[in-house]
């Protein structure tokens, strides 16, 4: 019970952060938001995305770092702090998994977050080249049955095994398209009964996978 009012409570509040706040003006009077900004605690005013975990914490992502709000006050996570706990600053969607597991897509991989110990796993794709950076730009993820990730980047379509490893890798751009090709691949992914999915691409495009046959 405790955890629901906590809940609604600090949802009303930093719904004003996001860029919904121009519909909900609209509805709701300003006097009835707590606005809060960098002045209070947050990394950044430009919010990305919010997701409550299990403990009643409500998880605030920014382009310039990852925040755990408890109702009263902001704890900062970024690239440098803790040493090795985020991949990138800049926080691009948040994903409830289950009770205690949140999934933190960045702009440079993506990290899976046990909120209860702190315990966390990197995913990243391999590249030597210098192309790493756009390949590893991720856009949406989805949790298999399997427990293994299905992830669309900037570049490509990769399923990751639970321990970080590879499954599957399409490559839909590499190193020489730059300047060549506007390289923007995967989009939003969505599931489909018989353990199917179907992928959002290049912007206008579907694609189909397979998740027993790994086909694509």
């Amino acid at each position: 019970m405790q955890s629901d009012f906590r809940f609604y409570r600090l949802i009303y509040a930093l719904l004003f952060l996001m860029t919904t706040v121009g519909n909900l003006a609209a509805q709701y009077a300003e006097e009835n938001f707590i606005h809060y900004t960098v002045k209070e605690g947050l990394s950044d005013n430009n919010v990305t995305c919010i997701q409550q975990d299990d403990w009643g914490f409500v998880w605030v992502g920014t382009e310039i770092g990852l925040n755990r709000f408890d109702g009263y006050q902001f704890q900062n996570y970024d690239q440098s702090s803790p040493e090795r706990f985020l991949s990138s600053s800049n926080i691009r969607k948040l994903i409830t998994l289950d009770r205690q597991r949140l999934a933190i897509v960045t702009s440079n991989g993506f990290q899976v977050l046990n909120t209860n110990d702190f315990a966390i796993q990197h995913y990243l794709i391999p590249d030597s080249s210098a192309f790493v950076t756009i390949r590893n730009r991720v856009w949406d993820l989805q949790e298999l049955k399997d427990g293994s990730f299905g992830v669309t980047t900037s570049s490509g379509f990769y399923v990751f095994h639970q321990d970080g490893s590879l499954l599957f890798r399409h490559d839909a751009y590499g190193l020489n398209d730059i300047g060549n090709k506007r390289i923007f691949y995967g989009r939003n992914i969505f599931s489909l009964p018989g353990n199917e999915m179907l992928i959002y691409v290049q912007e206008r495009e579907l694609a189909h996978f397979n998740i027993d046959k790994r086909v694509y």
